[in-house]
């Protein structure tokens, strides 16, 4: 396999290894915490080593270990903050030879002799050992693929058809929706379930210089995730990745209410998350929403399938190191507010 090694790390394959480049690499000059490149010197302050102990040696990958080797020749791998397309290049010379991180469908993988392959999910940690040159994982994960089953999944629609059907009529004679239209009743949508408003989370960002890393993180996060409720469907790239279930769960009620005194309600809320957007000097919001039947039912579908996921979904378990597929896992991933 080619990479781009920028940093110029060297595969090491032991802890004596790591630990003997350790203690021949000279620190950088004038530097105050005496770093020590792990590569090309110029790039020390993303690939460095450290020996927190004299059991200990750090691989360092912008600022935090990625590879913590051990006396006995262990050694762990952590999943890292900075993980993107262009990381497995840079951060594969870090593992022992044979093995590589690859990069798919926006998940990190890491990838073993034997044509064995691991997702590395966020905050995990992957132990391994060499063992006469082999590399062995003492903590395989178990990986699994998500099947839908329809005949579940169409009895559990049966209870938006009556919703869906007066939203065909009424979208046969409405006009296209501009953002002023959406605002307005998403705001009381995501308040009633709980959340708090718009203008809390702008206040927090306006102050978020001042707050630790973590929580800043969290408030940006939680800012973003208010623009995507219950979930996007739009591709927005500042919307929520995952599903809330507060708001799932609410506007399920109103949809199901075959009173329809929320229907209306719902019709908004879907359209903001699911409508196509086109832009239009017409309306002063720049933006206008047209929605479609077709759009709504998928939408619901996707609901449906998160509120009713034990039971519409199938977990089949895959073979050890068989890369698990994207496919229907988005709907195990949920968001949450705490500020």
């Amino acid at each position: 396999m080619s990479y781009y090694n920028t940093y110029g790390v060297m595969r090491m394959d032991s802890f004596a290894e790591v630990k003997k480049w350790y203690e021949r690499v000279i620190p950088i000059r004038g530097n105050a915490d005496k770093v020590k490149p792990l590569g090309n010197r110029r790039y020390h302050f993303a690939a460095n080593i450290t020996m927190p102990d004299a059991d200990t040696v750090d691989l360092n990958y912008c600022g935090a270990p990625l590879v913590r080797w051990k006396p006995d020749n262990t050694f762990t791998v952590f999943s890292t903050k900075y993980a993107n397309a262009y990381g497995p290049d840079n951060m594969t010379p870090y593992l022992p030879r044979g093995c590589f991180f690859s990069w798919n469908s926006g998940r990190m993988f890491i990838n073993l002799p034997g044509n064995k392959t691991y997702l590395m999910d966020l905050n995990q940690e992957m132990r391994f050992q060499m063992v006469e040159g082999k590399v062995f994982m003492l903590n395989k994960p178990v990986a699994y693929s998500y099947r839908i089953k329809r005949a579940p999944l169409a009895k559990v629609m049966k209870e938006y058809q009556p919703f869906l059907d007066w939203l065909q009529v009424v979208l046969a004679v409405s006009h296209p929706m501009n953002n002023d239209e959406l605002n307005m009743p998403y705001s009381l949508f995501v308040e009633q379930a709980g959340v708090k408003h718009k203008e809390y989370y702008n206040t927090l960002v306006t102050n978020a210089s001042k707050e630790t890393e973590n929580r800043r993180t969290r408030i940006y996060s939680e800012s973003n995730q208010w623009l995507g409720l219950p979930f996007s469907k739009r591709g927005n790239g500042s919307a929520a990745k995952g599903f809330h279930k507060p708001t799932s769960e609410l506007l399920h009620e109103w949809v199901v209410d075959t009173s329809a005194v929320n229907w209306a309600q719902a019709m908004y809320v879907i359209a903001k998350q699911a409508a196509e957007s086109r832009y239009s000097h017409s309306y002063s919001s720049a933006y206008i929403r047209t929605l479609k039947v077709d759009h709504a039912k998928d939408y619901l579908r996707d609901l449906a399938i998160f509120l009713n996921r034990d039971e519409v979904i199938e977990k089949m378990r895959l073979e050890d190191g068989e890369a698990p597929s994207k496919r229907n896992t988005n709907f195990f991933t949920e968001i949450s507010f705490v500020l």
